[in-house]
């Protein structure tokens, strides 16, 4: 199986980028299909299956437009940031600072 170049992959980001897609919510599978495919996935990343060597050139060079045609409202604009998610570690309550199963501290042994 051939995979995409680090150029490929660029030439493809450029495409995006120039549509204002936000990176993060871009998906470009490293190995290649039979024929190229752009669609917006049911959590509104969009996927860009990308051809066969022989065909790159001609699939890049339609590929602004063809994304330019998807409903990309659920997608977020290329300056989103996604929120911070707070760790349950971070954000312990008093008294949790403990080992892991710190109930077990006041078992008496030999019981």
């Amino acid at each position: 199986m051939k995979l995409l170049t680090p150029d490929q992959i660029r030439r493809i980001y450029d495409a995006t980028d120039s549509l204002g897609i936000n990176r993060q919510w871009v998906v470009v599978p490293l190995g290649r299909s039979t024929e190229g495919r752009e669609m917006v996935l049911p959590d509104g990343r969009v996927f860009i299956g990308v051809p066969e060597e022989a065909a790159f050139e001609a699939w890049i060079a339609g590929l602004q437009g063809r994304l330019g045609k998807l409903d990309l409202s659920r997608t977020p604009p290329g300056a989103y940031r996604e929120p911070v998610k707070l760790s349950l570690l971070a954000e312990a309550p008093p008294g949790s600072e403990g080992p892991p199963f710190s109930y077990a501290q006041n078992v008496k042994p030999g019981r």
